[in-house]
């Protein structure tokens, strides 16, 4: 059943027809953009309970949730919050560069032009590997290309100069202006 869907509407519309109109669409769509929607639509037929937890179930059919059950065995703990996992899912395929920070420092910037999925590991490899005890807050900018991304990486890490980035990274004066103004995306909290 590879491909069935053409539309993400169409992968909703059948789900709901089929599992009842009380799914959550937003869910769905996250679904359909990490290209699991086939593979939900043969598994809610036989444990129509992981229709309940779709971010769950996501989580254990992707990399983050491999390489969060994978960290656990090595003894660190992910523990994003669920508005984190979700927008970061909602990133997979789209250029931009992100931001971890405390409420006191930059911790790291870096870019990607799959940002959710960079993020994800990100904040896996870096952020909670380094085992920081403090609120950790993520926030993002969106590009048009990967270039742009790694020109306004490059300004952003001149300007904060984030503490888990490496010291000889872009460590010189700013000197590089640009004229087009990247927005910055509110922050959100995405460990306590």
């Amino acid at each position: 059943m590879k491909n069935y869907f053409n539309s993400p509407n169409h992968f909703i519309n059948f789900m709901r027809k089929v599992y009842g109109k009380d799914i959550d669409s937003d869910e769905l769509k996250m679904v359909w953009r990490v290209d699991l929607q086939d593979k939900l639509s043969w598994v809610a037929r036989s444990n129509r309970s992981v229709l309940k937890d779709i971010p769950g179930w996501i989580k254990k059919n992707t990399t983050l949730g491999r390489a969060n059950e994978a960290n656990k065995k090595v003894g660190y703990i992910y523990d994003s919050t669920r508005r984190f996992d979700s927008l970061t899912l909602a990133l997979e395929k789209v250029p931009g560069v992100y931001v971890f920070s405390t409420d006191d420092d930059t911790l790291y910037v870096g870019m990607s032009s799959n940002l959710g999925e960079r993020a994800r590991r990100s904040f896996i490899d870096r952020v909670i590997k380094t085992k920081i005890s403090k609120k950790i807050h993520f926030s993002y900018y969106l590009t048009d290309s990967l270039s742009d991304a790694k020109v306004l990486e490059i300004i952003i890490i001149a300007e904060l100069k984030p503490i888990l980035n490496k010291i000889t990274k872009y460590n010189d004066d700013l000197t590089a202006k640009i004229s087009h103004k990247y927005a910055q995306s509110s922050k959100i909290i995405c460990k306590y």
